[in-house]
């Protein structure tokens, strides 16, 4: 019986497989399998595995040449690879070459730079961006200011405040029995109902006839919570545009009275779109053809306010406010603590000086001290006067001059202190 020949093996030719000592079980095939020659279970052992034809067989995913181990960030350095460079660290990981600083990155070695840091052609000082960058940015005071000085000052802006919520003033129905012989109000939106806290309705000013459009906030407690505090819901802001549809109509100037903390923001004039009625009067009131003034009464506060407030003329009482939102609104939303509200105040400017610096307020109408409250037979005096002088030069102009004149406004606004 002649001797069983045995294949020869180049050098190089088989793969060595070793069990480790912490190798799980069932992870690879067992000991006694086809490709292990010997051993027993649970042992060190090492099996020859054939190369050439065969080892397209023994690829990664039958799990034949892959040890169990433990995971590694570098997965072509994990230390249960077969086949590893000479002096490669097995289960090691690799220092670093520099460590990253904290914080930013240097701007000199960063790699997508060349030559440092990259060139840019200077800005235009005289670009609207930039003028607005400079005009917003803060000024650094050349004086200290001390805790003292700026508690007083908030303490001042929001004094103006309440004095333009003093009960005593005068509300636009007392405004409308001084102005306007009459008067006949108006109601109903013609889509969901009436809103008391807008009134609407034709009058006399000087043997004139006009369209008198007024927000209104009441007199006491229970006028007060009839007239919604002056926050008028979605039906008001289209009684509104109706009414200006009408005065347009019969060739009626439109005159509006403003005095409201906000427009109603509960979920009821939401849910009938009260963002939709503000926009909508803007724009019915920009496109209006009759002349249009409205009168800043005492507290004209974000687009509640300003639905009636773009017009050809612009006045307001001399202790009336003028702001984006009311203070405790702004410091709830700031600092989420409306208790904020003087530092909120001082820093809206509520005060109608600051509307006239931009252009958005065109007279001041003067109130004696301490206020229109104890003098309102002069003030309304005073008033009725402007708007008699305001509206024979508006109808001067022709419709479309005064329109133009209009737009032109409301684009330039802000531009006195831009420049």
């Amino acid at each position: 019986m002649r001797p069983r020949r045995r294949r020869a093996t180049r050098p190089g030719g088989g793969l060595h497989l070793g069990r480790r000592a912490h190798a799980g079980r069932h992870r690879r095939p067992r000991p006694a399998g086809p490709l292990h020659r010997g051993g027993r279970g649970g042992r060190r052992c090492r099996a020859s595995l054939p190369g050439g034809a065969r080892r397209p067989l023994l690829r990664w995913r039958h799990r034949v040449v892959r040890g169990p181990g433990r995971c590694h960030p570098r997965r072509a350095r994990r230390s249960h690879r077969i086949r590893r460079r000479p002096g490669d660290r097995a289960g090691g990981s690799r220092p670093a070459p520099r460590r990253v600083p904290e914080g930013r990155v240097p701007a000199l070695p960063r790699h997508d730079r060349r030559g440092g840091v990259a060139h840019r052609a200077a800005p235009d000082p005289d670009h609207p961006a930039a003028r607005v960058r400079r005009t917003l940015r803060p000024r650094p005071s050349v004086t200290a200011v001390s805790s003292r000085d700026l508690t007083e000052a908030e303490d001042a802006a929001f004094a103006a405040v309440e004095l333009a919520r003093h009960p005593q003033r005068p509300r636009a129905l007392d405004v409308i029995e001084h102005l306007f012989d009459d008067w006949t109000e108006l109601r109903g939106d013609r889509l969901y109902g009436d809103d008391p806290a807008m009134l609407g309705g034709p009058a006399l000013l000087d043997g004139r006839w006009v369209m008198v459009l007024a927000q209104e906030k009441g007199s006491d407690a229970m006028s007060r919570a009839l007239r919604n505090f002056g926050m008028p819901h979605p039906e008001g802001y289209r009684k509104a545009q109706r009414l200006m549809r009408q005065a347009e109509r019969f060739q009626l100037p439109v005159l509006c009275l403003v005095d409201t903390p906000a427009a109603h923001a509960g979920v009821g004039a939401e849910e009938r779109g009260q963002a939709w009625a503000i926009a909508e009067t803007l724009l019915v009131a920009l496109r209006l053809r009759v002349p249009v003034i409205s009168t800043i009464l005492s507290e004209g506060g974000s687009g509640g306010a300003l639905a009636l407030a773009l017009a050809d003329r612009v006045l307001a009482l001399e202790n009336a406010v003028y702001t984006v939102a009311p203070p405790e609104t702004c410091a709830a939303i700031l600092w989420r603590d409306s208790g904020q509200r003087a530092r909120a105040a001082l820093a809206l400017r509520p005060g109608v000086a600051t509307a006239l610096a931009l252009g958005l307020v065109d007279e001041l109408i003067p109130e004696p001290s301490p206020g229109v409250h104890a003098h309102p037979t002069l003030v309304m005096a005073a008033l009725r006067g402007a708007l008699v002088r305001h509206l024979d030069q508006l109808d001067a102009l022709g419709a479309e001059p005064r329109m133009s004149l209009r737009r032109s406004r409301y684009r330039s606004a802000g531009d006195p202190v831009l420049n």
